[in-house]
């Protein structure tokens, strides 16, 4: 991603504004997922510096253009995201999330969980492998976008 990237006004000004609001709360949000001064909370520190630095040189990188499509080039929180198991050729849309937003749909996962994290910062095209209690998956992402609310 060296070069521009186009995206609608929408898209911009909600990613913008994801941006802002994850700035502004990101020492909240590492203090209520790990409270104690743990590896976990470095690691997870880490991971959120990581992510707003990359969302950051995105920005800076954004040409609004007049297209209304709501798609993005990072796989981020609050995105749908479309991938492909590349055994089964089965598809599957997600929503990214926190980890303790209650929801009953299986279409919704947390960035912490280990297909959440694999897919973050991710982009169209990129294969991620996942390990988890249920074995190794591998998955090719599709699409990426910005809810349409």
């Amino acid at each position: 991603m060296d070069g521009k990237i186009y995206l609608s006004n929408e898209a911009y000004e909600k990613l913008i504004s994801h941006l802002v609001k994850f700035e502004e709360n990101k020492d909240a949000i590492i203090d209520e997922y790990f409270p104690y001064h743990t590896d976990e909370r470095r690691e997870f520190s880490q991971l959120i510096i990581n992510y707003l630095q990359k969302i950051d040189s995105l920005v800076e990188k954004v040409e609004v253009s007049k297209e209304l499509n709501q798609e993005i080039p990072l796989v981020i929180i609050g995105c749908q995201v479309t991938i492909r198991d590349l055994e089964t050729k089965e598809e599957f849309q997600y929503t990214i999330g926190g980890p303790y937003v209650q929801s009953d749909s299986f279409d919704y996962i947390s960035y912490l969980s280990p297909v959440g994290r694999e897919l973050l910062l991710k982009s169209v095209g990129d294969v991620v492998t996942v390990n988890t209690p249920g074995g190794q998956y591998s998955y090719e992402i599709l699409q990426i976008k910005l809810p349409e609310n």
